[in-house]
Parts: C-alpha cells; sequence; structure tokens
C-alpha cells in the first residue's frame, strides 16, 4: 500500500472508532502495513469488526489479512481438487508410462517432453504420446 491508501484505509477505519486521522498516523500505519496489498486490507476491515468492536491496531488488521489470504488459498485448492475429481467433458491427464504420474504432475516426463519440443518441433505431440504416455 502506498500512503493515500493508508490514508483512506484510515479514514473507514475513523468512521467505526472516531479516531483522528493525521500525518503521523498515516506514517506509522504506513511503516507497518506497506508491503500488504491495498484490497485484502479493504476486505479484511469488515471481518476484525464483525468480531470485535475493539479499536483497531494495525496487528489486528494484519491477523484478519493473514485469516483471509489463508481462506482464499484454502478454497481455490477446494476448486482445484473439485475440478480435477470432477468428470467433466475432455480427455482424462494422460500418464507418464515411467512412472505412472499424470503428465503435469511428474517433473522428470515434463523435462523430457521439453526436450522432444525441442528436438522434434514438427511432429512433437506424435513423438510424446508415443515415447511418454500412456493411457489415463
Amino acid at each position: 500500500m502506498n500512503r493515500s491508501e493508508i490514508a483512506q484505509l484510515l479514514t473507514q477505519i475513523s468512521a467505526l472508532d472516531n479516531r483522528v486521522v493525521d500525518e503521523a498516523g498515516v506514517e506509522m500505519w504506513f511503516r507497518v502495513l506497506g508491503s500488504f496489498d491495498y484490497q485484502d486490507a479493504l476486505d479484511a476491515l469488515p471481518l476484525f469488526f464483525q468480531k470485535s468492536d475493539s479499536y483497531l491496531a494495525p496487528r489486528g488488521l494484519i491477523v484478519e489479512i493473514k485469516n483471509l489470504r489463508e481462506q482464499r488459498v484454502a478454497e481455490m485448492e477446494k476448486a482445484q481438487r473439485e475440478l480435477e475429481n470432477s468428470e467433466g467433458p475432455g480427455d482424462p491427464m494422460p500418464l507418464c508410462a515411467e512412472h505412472g504420474l499424470g503428465i503435469l504432475y511428474c517433473t522428470p516426463c515434463c523435462v523430457k517432453l521439453s526436450a522432444i519440443a525441442d528436438m522434434h518441433p514438427n511432429d512433437r505431440h506424435a513423438h510424446a504420446v508415443a515415447t511418454i504416455f500412456m493411457p489415463a
């Protein structure tokens, strides 16, 4: 966040706790929260005030920002697992013949596939299928 965003954030906080927003306060909050994303901080504000009617210090907001980020990561991981487990249209991910892993999860085979792409630019797909993959 930049100082202007910190000032905007403190102005919103002041609507709930009647704090005075001044240059010294903006500077100190900037020194503590400057590395955080402004939108994350805005999204975390209601989370703090839904749980507490205490005077908000930077630490309380940092805790809520971290909780919010963890929640977002968990939601993305859940969506990814659901996507991977769904039986949607399309072909299943091929497995590597040597390791039996989905090709996107097999680092040695991804390295081989990259080398094949360099050596066989005109027919890399057919060559890769013939030498690396087996049906899922």
